[in-house]
């Protein structure tokens, strides 16, 4: 979990490095947490059709619903996975390049 820090006592160098921590912190659980939502929001609108049809039973007895449902899943959580770290990666690469670059000038000095 990201942590809130007292900037007025720290060193700029610490600062930095507190902030590095905090999106790493932040975008490795927040990766970890939607593999499990994944296939939850890949199965809601299958089961939710299938409830509101009345075929629930049917869809559930027939190996065909389940092995398109598996098919779903494991397609939705592989691209949606993927999809996320991607743009967590597109969004965050230059903020912690910017910070690894700051942190090794700092080094440097």
């Amino acid at each position: 979990m990201a942590k809130a820090f007292d900037s007025g006592a720290m060193r700029v160098k610490e600062i930095l490095k507190g902030y590095l921590e905090n999106i790493r912190k932040t975008v490795c659980p927040e990766e970890r947490a939607d593999l499990l939502l994944y296939p939850f929001a890949g199965a809601a609108p299958d089961g939710f059709k299938f409830s509101q049809a009345g075929k629930m039973e049917e869809a559930m007895a027939s190996k065909e619903g389940w092995v398109v449902l598996l098919i779903i899943l494991i397609i939705i959580t592989t691209l949606a996975h993927f999809s996320d770290k991607w743009l967590n990666r597109k969004t965050f690469k230059f903020y912690i390049d910017l910070l690894e670059k700051r942190l090794a000038q700092l080094d440097g000095e």
